[in-house]
């Protein structure tokens, strides 16, 4: 981010960080999983790097969690074919684009569902991230 620090501390960046986790509140990682996950960080879909059309770009972005952004969504970047290696705690591939999580009908993979219809039929797993670490009640 320090290359472009002046694009993030921008008001017109403010403004568009904002719109967006008002529009979409929950993280599109965790949602993709079936899990609600209050999102916090506005992400670039496509890297910028420093393309101010492309940073400014409303369809560019998506939200996500500080974690799926700091972890997932870089190691995505950062990987030269673009394929995010691993499984998360429940075995199921973190990649969101590997074929258990397009399958659908054949007992793999989410499928396409909207979390209200999963809130509906109770399939929906809520995860619960502690605001601080170390203290408070």
């Amino acid at each position: 981010m320090s290359l472009f620090k002046h694009l993030y501390n921008s008001a017109r960046w403010k403004r568009m960080r904002a719109r967006q986790l008002e529009a979409e509140p929950l993280c599109r990682m965790h949602e993709a999983l079936h899990q609600l996950v209050q999102a916090t960080v506005a992400d670039h879909i496509k890297a910028h790097r420093g393309d101010e059309e492309l940073f400014f770009d409303p369809e560019n972005l998506q939200s996500l969690c500080k974690p799926c952004h700091d972890a997932h969504k870089q190691a995505q970047e950062h990987n030269a074919n673009g394929i995010l290696r691993g499984a998360g705690h429940d075995g199921r591939p973190l990649d969101l684009a590997h074929p258990w999580h397009q399958a659908v009908g054949q007992g793999m993979g989410a499928g396409e569902k909207s979390a209200s219809a999963l809130v509906e039929d109770r399939s929906l797993t809520f995860i619960r991230t502690p605001a601080k670490l170390g203290g408070g009640a």
